[in-house]
């Protein structure tokens, strides 16, 4: 009996180095396709982005299991520490760096213009991020559950911030919101609760139902009279916010009051300071070149 075990032993190696060598490797792949003109390379715990146009649009399947609709590098997604995305790329997809656990630094070009949904959900090491110039939209929960997301640099170009795009970035301080937006969406800085003052920008009409929803940390914010309406639990537990400072007068204040959404106590029991100044953002001059001639251009 025992030669018969040691018999079956020898075979069994001998098929073994008969193997190719890569046999037993890991099969996830290192490098492919995420757009239709754009690839990717892993290196490391370093993921490259490059090529022209915009990104594929992922999802995530059907149960928690089914990673068939995220990018090919999903199954090493906990492993990436940097990102790279190279000049020429458009378009950040959906759920693009999904899971990104480990995630800490992010190169975004100028060639940028726009973030999908869900574009960076759960990349809870990542620090900061530098929206580039160029860009114009932020998607729908684009940085949900960045818990640990301090800061973030929004340029005026952006005009549209969906709903949730920072829910839950509990170490978020400090955001300056881009000039150009209209409205502030539905739980955009849901449970923010580092956040200790807001600037809501000149010409912003509706501030979203849950938009600042727990950010516990908030003493005061600043809105302008273009606001006319205010969502249900815009500002629900807020409660350390003692003082708004609105642009407008008390009359004006009383109206918005009338239009304002359930479950916002903190906001209605806080101190309010009245016509306080400001305006549309004044337009910068830009000077360029053309043909090798000075070019003037403003930046409204």
């Amino acid at each position: 009996m025992r030669k018969k075990i040691l018999s079956v032993f020898l075979v069994l190696c001998l098929v073994v180095t008969l193997l190719p060598v890569g046999a037993f490797a890991d099969s996830t792949p290192t490098s492919g396709k995420c757009g239709e003109n754009v690839t990717w390379r892993l290196d490391g715990s370093t993921l490259t982005i490059s090529g022209k146009g915009g990104m594929y649009d992922f999802s995530l399947g059907y149960t928690p299991d089914d990673t068939s609709k995220l990018p090919s590098w999903y199954n090493n997604a906990s492993k990436i520490e940097t990102v790279i995305i190279k000049n020429g790329v458009t378009r950040v997809g959906n759920y693009t760096f999904t899971n990104c656990y480990s995630l800490q630094n992010v190169s975004i070009p100028d060639s940028i213009d726009s973030i999908g949904s869900y574009a960076f959900l759960n990349c809870n090491n990542l620090k900061t991020i530098t929206i580039p110039s160029g860009a114009t939209m932020i998607g729908d929960n684009a940085f949900r559950y960045c818990t640990s997301l301090e800061a973030i640099a929004i340029p005026d170009s952006v005009t549209f911030i969906g709903g949730g795009a920072f829910y839950s970035c509990r170490e978020l301080k400090n955001i300056e919101l881009p000039s150009n937006i209209t409205s502030v969406k539905g739980e955009t800085f849901f449970y923010c609760d580092s956040i200790e003052s807001v600037n809501i920008p000149y010409g912003t009409t509706w501030i979203g139902g849950g938009a600042f929803t727990a950010c516990s940390g908030m003493k005061s914010i600043t809105i302008p009279n273009s606001v006319t309406g205010i969502g249900e639990w815009a500002f629900a537990g807020c409660d350390a916010l003692k003082d708004v400072y609105y642009s407008g007068t008390e009359k004006q204040w009383e109206e918005l009051k009338a239009e304002m959404g359930a479950e916002n106590t903190p906001i209605e029991n806080a101190t309010i300071h009245y016509n306080i100044k400001m305006g549309p953002k004044a337009p910068e001059l830009k000077i360029t070149t053309s043909a090798g001639k000075p070019k003037l251009s403003w930046n409204a």
